[in-house]
């Protein structure tokens, strides 16, 4: 088989062996094991294909940041957009415009706002929650481990409890190191 050829079927099996969300199943490595080749030529061209994914993928998660910023664009445009119409459209809770595109009104809701307000850390008014009744106060806590700061401790000797320190082994795939000319 030519390279193109193996990279070609590379992909052949990885795409007929995954599900929806491109989570290969088993089959995708007896299928690769069957390929004649070399292994260590199978993991090269592997690693070959791998690259190309990768490149696939950072294209699409830039592509993806720049839309998302593009969306925040007209999020930003549309917020000031209202904040115009609210601050020049008569008050009156009867006013009405009606367009078949598009009609704009007012509507009465109610909501419940904090009525004793602090400056916090960053600069920003929150509520004083010491004045509100406890009943109505959510406290949310997420608990997370300090896996950088334990690891520090671990490797000057210390024991944590409830934490273990395993070796690892992670294969690296960069691509193909620079070749110098040598005149």
């Amino acid at each position: 088989m030519k390279l193109w050829e193996i990279d070609q079927r590379i992909e052949q099996i990885l795409h007929e062996t995954q599900d929806e969300m491109g989570v290969l199943s088993d089959q995708a490595a007896n299928e690769l094991n069957e390929l004649g080749m070399k292994q260590e030529e199978k993991i090269l061209n592997c690693g070959l294909v791998l690259m190309g994914h990768m490149t696939e993928a950072k294209a699409i998660k830039d592509i993806a940041k720049q839309m998302l910023a593009r969306a925040k664009q007209h999020e930003n445009k549309a917020e000031w957009l209202r904040g115009y119409m609210e601050s020049h459209a008569p008050s009156d809770p009867k006013f009405e415009i009606k367009d078949p595109r598009v009609v704009v009104k007012w509507t009465k809701s109610k909501r419940v706002d904090a009525e004793i307000l602090i400056e916090s850390v960053d600069g920003m008014d929150s509520p004083d929650f010491d004045q509100i009744d406890p009943r109505f106060v959510k406290t949310k806590t997420i608990k997370t481990i300090d896996k950088a700061g334990a690891r520090k401790l671990m490797l000057k000797g210390e024991f944590i409890t409830g934490l273990v320190m395993r070796e690892s082994q992670a294969l690296k795939v960069v691509v193909g190191p620079k070749v110098k000319d040598d005149e």
